[in-house]
């Protein structure tokens, strides 16, 4: 088993993990989870670069050293943060291709940017992105209108994942607003000419693969790739949201998931 992962007290809005310059083969953007420290993915960065994609890592609003309180984020100006990054990501590739490696709510803002129309990825390799959720979560709705309180929900996320204790009910608003961006033929031609892997554990309690599914056949995203990841390290046995690690994973599942990205991306 790998080392556990040690996090600084200094998150940056965006950081690079670069390639060796003589095998760079292109450009990932990794972003992370609602309420996840962003350096959760940290691994997942250092292993893209170590097979040739420049990784770059990036904090969503409220998530970074010196950014708003998370209950103070919205969905524009997480599509903001994705446009900044792709930005920058494309400023530096040189001709190279841009891809998307994005997990839970930051696959799903990626998913939402693209949509839009306000930029694309050479391909999206997307862990777990809660664009339709499982029965028991639809309920949330009902309880934004305490977020003008300040009303949260305790994370389920272990510490090493999970950001604050709390997450606001401002910020599930948020990512059920790009939930509901992500309908309509001209969205569904967009997200079509981006060649797509979705990975989710069928176990998965935030996330429905089947209702992934039905939302696929609908938008016409039939060439796209839905990919079981069945999770056999310390997060096996709980019916928990997809957790990025090798520890969470197992060793086993975390290697064929990326090999699986390389593979795609290639």
């Amino acid at each position: 088993m790998r080392d556990k992962l040690i996090l600084n007290s200094i998150i940056n809005p965006r950081e690079w993990f670069d390639a060796n310059r003589s095998n760079c083969r292109g450009f990932a953007v990794v972003v992370h989870g609602l309420n996840n420290n962003p350096q959760a993915l940290d691994p997942l960065c250092k292993s893209l670069a170590a097979q040739g994609y420049s990784a770059l890592r990036v904090a969503l609003s409220g998530h970074y050293t010196g950014s708003m309180d998370l209950g103070k984020a919205s969905c524009s100006k997480w599509l903001n943060d994705i446009e900044a990054a792709w930005s920058e990501a494309k400023g530096r590739s040189s001709g190279l291709p841009v891809h998307c490696v994005s997990y839970s709510t930051g696959a799903l803002m990626c998913m939402h940017a693209v949509g839009k129309g306000v930029l694309s990825f050479k391909r999206m390799y997307l862990l777990a992105p809660p664009i339709v959720v499982q029965p028991a979560v639809k309920f949330l709705p009902l309880l934004f209108p305490f977020s003008v309180f300040g009303a949260a929900l305790p994370s389920l996320a272990p510490k090493d994942v999970r950001l604050h204790t709390w997450t606001p009910l401002a910020a599930y608003r948020a990512l059920f607003q790009a939930i509901r961006k992500l309908k309509g033929k001209e969205v569904g031609r967009r997200l079509a000419a981006v060649p797509t892997t979705i990975a989710v554990d069928p176990r998965d309690e935030f996330v429905s693969m089947d209702g992934l599914r039905c939302w696929q056949h609908d938008m016409l995203l039939e060439r796209w790739r839905l990919e079981a990841v069945y999770s056999d390290g310390q997060a096996a046995n709980f019916r928990r949201h997809l957790l990025i690690s090798p520890q969470r994973m197992g060793e086993r599942t975390w290697n064929h998931m990326l090999s699986d990205i390389t593979r795609f991306l290639q």
